[in-house]
């Protein structure tokens, strides 16, 4: 008797060993993905967190860079408000599927043990066959959706980073009107960048435990730089994960402090404002850098649930061709197959159900310098609310 398709493709376990191999993958890449959302949200705090400070001196180009930063903030507020919300909904939206996969999964489980005792049951051959096709149909909808979740990151990442350009120009016309101090000028640029640098890095070693370990993570305020009339760079990494809080007070964190204030302090103050408008404008220059690694991630994200549909779909479509030649049907084999494929689905499901985020922020002041109890103690103090809601009332806050 010849060897049916059905036989050919089940013999090796075609459909759960498309998820034994691929599910993994998708966790892994969302996993990935979450880690960049979080770090993007990281720099939507810095650019909503910070204010431009009030100008002593007259500064060339002052009033084109203070109607720049209102546009660049209203646009950094409308990206806050469309893209975050997909991007931390789209892994919770793809694990929303498991409970309909897993059910199609045992029905269609169900129908091949009728089969099995009657291969005549006409009624079962139809559900089971309804069941597959519903399996194909719901695939497809979550690459939909991840697909849907890309467009609007791709046109306002666009726009953010016309924006930083937009304020970098105006920030380096500033500083060419200061050409003797322009040494000092970048050397506080490079001090402060290599301080935000080394606060990322212990933000992303809090991130990487809350998304390990499903836990809430908080966004915080750190006032970097007080050195004005008003604090104009606010940093505003995640500062807790469960008990565990960020220390602002490391021995380097406290030197580039330090030489941050020194090189301030020998500087002209319209030699000083220059360098604020540089700053600031390499907030908006990371936020658009990062919203762009975020977008890659979730590419990455898309481009492994399609290799995982496409093949599950091709042992879906291999069974149901199988099962459709009434003279040589193995349900046995089908039944095994599909017994698996629930066993491999149910087990990578439970890690992907970890993969939903919960973020937060609390709006009480931090400093660099403050140890992990301190930290601690003055988040205890503040009150932590959702971070989207955060994000708004600052919008409101810097209207």
């Amino acid at each position: 008797m010849p060897v049916s398709e059905l036989e050919r493709s089940a013999s090796t376990g075609a459909l759960a060993a498309a998820i034994k191999t691929g599910l993994p993958r998708l966790n892994a890449a969302s996993a990935a993905y979450q880690t960049e959302v979080c770090v993007v949200n990281t720099f939507v705090n810095n650019v909503l967190s910070a204010q431009l400070p009030t100008l002593p001196v007259d500064l060339p180009n002052w009033q084109a860079y203070v109607d720049a930063w209102a546009q660049a903030r209203s646009t950094a507020l409308q990206w806050a408000d469309k893209c975050m919300a997909p991007l931390i909904d789209t892994p919770y939206e793809v694990t929303s599927y498991d409970t309909v996969i897993g059910a199609l999964l045992a029905d269609a489980i169900n129908q091949t043990e009728l089969l099995v005792q009657n291969p005549n049951d006409t009624n079962a051959r139809s559900a089971l066959d309804r069941d597959l096709s519903s399996l194909l149909r719901h695939l497809q909808q979550v690459q939909t959706f991840i697909a849907g979740a890309i467009n609007p990151q791709q046109a306002f990442q666009v726009q953010l980073a016309v924006t930083a350009s937009d304020l970098a120009k105006i920030s380096n016309m500033a500083i060419a009107d200061n050409l003797t101090e322009q040494a000092q000028i970048e050397a506080l640029k490079d001090q402060i960048s290599q301080l935000q640098a080394e606060i990322v890095s212990l933000t992303k070693a809090l991130i990487a435990l809350g998304v390990a370990d499903a836990a809430a993570l908080t966004f915080g305020a750190v006032s970097s730089l007080v050195g004005f009339p008003l604090t104009w760079l606010v940093m505003g990494p995640v500062v807790a994960v469960t008990s565990t809080f960020i220390a602002l007070d490391a021995k380097q964190l406290l030197a580039d402090k330090q030489a941050i204030e020194q090189t301030q302090s020998q500087m002209s103050q319209p030699a000083q404002f220059c360098a604020v408008l540089a700053v600031l404008s390499n907030v908006y220059a990371q936020l658009a850098q990062q919203a762009l690694a975020t977008q890659n991630a979730l590419h990455s994200v898309l481009s492994t649930w399609t290799l995982l549909s496409g093949e599950m779909s091709a042992a879906i479509n291999g069974m149901k061709s199988a099962i459709s030649d009434a003279d040589t049907p193995n349900y046995l084999i089908a039944r095994l197959d599909l017994q698996n494929a629930r066993l491999e689905w149910n087990m990578a499901s439970t890690q992907a159900s970890a993969l939903t985020l919960n973020l937060n922020a609390n709006a009480q002041p931090l400093q660099i310098g403050m140890s992990s109890e301190e930290v601690a103690a003055a988040l205890a103090k503040g009150r932590s609310i959702d971070l989207m809601t955060y994000f708004n009332q600052l919008g409101q806050l810097g209207a």
